[in-house]
């Protein structure tokens, strides 16, 4: 994955980067994604989602979901916002003590 997309659940795509230039914080995928996030691990990148999605009631994210099941994760949804990051912009070892991290 070379660019970073924000993708909205009609399939409004943004191309987005790291305000500091480097890595995505926490607080700046919140604000992405509208609250919690979850991981999900891709071959190429991260998927960052919003676990609560359902309870929330946010919309279906069709392509969220392609994206989901393409990479082994079948029965999750996507709901609301996602973001594509490519791994140059995670530094999980600043995430992984406050975020979830999906299982296959």
């Amino acid at each position: 994955m070379e660019v970073d997309l924000r993708i909205e659940a009609d399939g409004t795509r943004c191309t987005i980067e790291p305000v500091n230039e480097e890595y995505y914080t926490k607080e700046e995928l919140q604000a992405y994604v509208g609250g919690s996030i979850i991981i999900y691990r891709l071959e190429d990148g991260y998927m960052f989602a919003n676990p609560d999605g359902e309870s929330l009631r946010l919309p279906y994210n069709g392509h969220g979901t392609n994206i989901l099941i393409d990479h082994g994760y079948p029965h999750c949804n996507a709901r609301g916002v996602i973001v594509l990051a490519d791994t140059s912009h995670v530094d999980l070892t600043k995430l992984l003590n406050t975020v979830t991290v999906a299982e296959l």
